[in-house]
């Protein structure tokens, strides 16, 4: 599945309608959004979403507190900002 989509995204990125569009703005946004459901069907987000949710494995800080908080501890010795008055 990873090679259509990889092939997929190409083909949008080279695209000529999807660069003319792609502004940067809300405006731009909304065009890109419109062309690329005019192309690739209506799904296309809910395709792109779904092989994103897919390779998703290592579960990150919500899946294992302690590396949150180990991380936490790790970024306040290294913080540069002086000591909270709070």
């Amino acid at each position: 599945m990873w090679k259509t989509c990889g092939k997929l995204f190409l083909a949008l990125i080279k695209h000529k309608a999807y660069n003319k569009t792609m502004s940067g703005t809300v405006e731009g946004g909304k065009k890109c959004a419109k062309t690329n459901k005019e192309l690739y069907g209506e799904d296309w987000y809910r395709k792109i979403g779904r092989i994103g949710g897919r390779n998703g494995h290592t579960g990150g800080f919500a899946a294992n507190h302690e590396l949150a908080v180990e991380a936490g501890r790790k970024g306040g010795r290294k913080s540069r900002r002086g000591k909270s008055s709070v």
